[in-house]
């Protein structure tokens, strides 16, 4: 028969591998939580390169390089319904570090430069949020196209256009992101367009 220290001793165990259990339940269902939360976060931040009209103009530009680009609804009263193509040039002039009187008097140019700063302060917000550890890099696999576009682009002459833009207008973690996008997922060759 036990003795009432030993039940006692067997009681003590027993509450300490319950109280364990329980730790490691809890323990394990917030890592789950915050795999969801992040997993949650990376698809809005994504979602968000289609679903803003101007980021979308942005990304588009990239991606085509060449023929009509679509122009967000609240710019073609001001581009009087013009269907602009891609020009190289003119994404060059938009995109240099001071506002050029050419920029600055033309909607084309205008909505180009307004394109590409929505789109590098999303990016900024993506590059917080992976420093701040609440999104992991190999969570934003379908942003690595827009890095490799935005590193290697095809259709403009000044292959450090946008480089330069961000590093003149924002700090160094978001061409950081850019490069561990690049490294992370490197680029496949079927995914450019030629």
């Amino acid at each position: 028969m036990l003795s009432p220290d030993s039940v006692s001793a067997w009681a003590d165990v027993a509450q300490t591998l319950i109280a364990l259990v329980g730790a490691l339940v809890v323990w394990y269902e917030y890592r789950e939580h915050k795999k969801s939360r992040r997993a949650d976060l990376a698809a809005a931040l994504t979602a968000h390169l289609d679903a803003d009209d101007l980021i979308a103009f942005a990304v588009n530009s990239l991606d085509w390089g060449a023929g009509l680009v679509v122009v967000p609804q609240a710019w073609r009263d001001l581009l009087d319904d013009r269907k602009p193509l891609y020009e190289a040039a003119i994404v060059e002039d938009a995109l240099s570090a001071t506002l050029s009187n050419s920029t600055a008097t033309d909607p084309l140019r205008m909505l180009y430069r307004q394109a590409f700063v929505r789109l590098f302060n999303h990016l900024q917000t993506v590059a917080i949020h992976v420093n701040r550890d609440p999104v992991l890099l190999s969570e934003l696999e379908p942003v690595a196209d827009l890095a490799h576009r935005l590193s290697r682009p095809l259709y403009v002459p000044t292959r450090d256009l946008y480089r330069n833009a961000i590093a003149a207008w924002y700090p160094a973690d978001v061409w950081v992101l850019i490069e561990a996008l690049n490294q992370r997922f490197p680029e496949r060759s079927e995914s450019r367009i030629r």
